[in-house]
């Protein structure tokens, strides 16, 4: 069994416990995030019989805080201590480290959580909707289940 999540600028989160036989994943962009997408996500995997501790985490390229600039409507939304309000005319989020700490804060193990670091908007071998419009293409994020033998 394998499941996918496309995204161009939003992050594609996928969880696995392999002991378990546990997917998830999981499309956080700036909407879910604030949402408790990810947190919910590992919620119902342990309602699944999943273990945080045996959880691991693949956090996609998306975009950098560099490039997330934001209204405040949109900055306010979260904790301030993702939110850079002094380097830019506008606020800049930095959605990666904000769902990296949802995820500590699940009991995820730090070492299990792994962020890729390119921004799909600064690296033009990603797909981005906030750089190219309408005419962006998805990335799709990909977590299989293996068989037991």
């Amino acid at each position: 069994m394998a499941l996918a999540i496309q995204v161009a600028d939003c992050a594609a989160v996928l969880l696995g416990d392999s002991e378990a036989g546990i997917i998830s994943a999981v499309h956080a962009g700036w909407r879910g995030a604030v949402a408790d997408i990810v947190p919910k996500a590992v919620q119902k995997m342990v309602s699944l019989n999943a273990e945080p501790k045996n959880i691991k985490v693949f956090i996609s390229p998306c975009i950098s805080q560099k490039q997330f600039e934001a209204g405040e409507e949109v900055a306010e939304k979260f904790p301030d201590e993702f939110v850079d309000r002094n380097s830019y005319s506008k606020p800049h989020i930095d959605i990666k480290r904000f769902i990296q700490s949802q995820l500590l804060n699940a009991g995820i193990f730090e070492e299990h959580i792994e962020v890729h670091g390119s921004c799909t908007f600064s690296d033009s071998d990603y797909y981005s909707y906030r750089r190219d419009g309408n005419r962006s293409g998805r990335m799709m994020g990909i977590i299989k289940l293996n068989e037991q033998v």
